[in-house]
């Protein structure tokens, strides 16, 4: 089982998860009493604030295109990484060929 401590410089312990994923990020920012974290921009690493009196409908709603908005934004670093991927497959077998021609000379 994997456990997350989040731990002052004392060692002291501010908060623990257990079946924690081996992934993770942590934000540390000030906010303002009025307002409540619903999640985080992954494009600005910053906390997506609404008001603490805001409708559970508009809280939801944010919830929402925050999701969509970090979703598109994966989706778009899996591309780039399958074409980083690929321009390493083809750079090696560059390589490949050109040590082939460079024996065969």
């Amino acid at each position: 089982m994997k456990i997350l401590a989040v731990h002052n410089q004392t060692g002291q312990l501010i908060f623990t998860q257990t079946n924690a994923i081996e992934q993770y990020s942590c934000l540390v920012e000030e906010v303002a009493e009025n307002k409540e974290v619903i999640g985080v921009d992954l494009e600005t690493n910053k906390f997506i604030l609404v008001d603490r009196f805001a409708t559970t409908e508009e809280k939801e709603q944010l919830k929402r295109e925050l999701e969509a908005k970090n979703l598109e934004l994966e989706k778009k670093n899996k591309e780039l990484e399958n074409k980083e991927n690929e321009n390493i497959k083809l750079t090696d077998k560059v390589i490949e060929i050109t040590a082939k021609n460079l024996i065969n000379q």
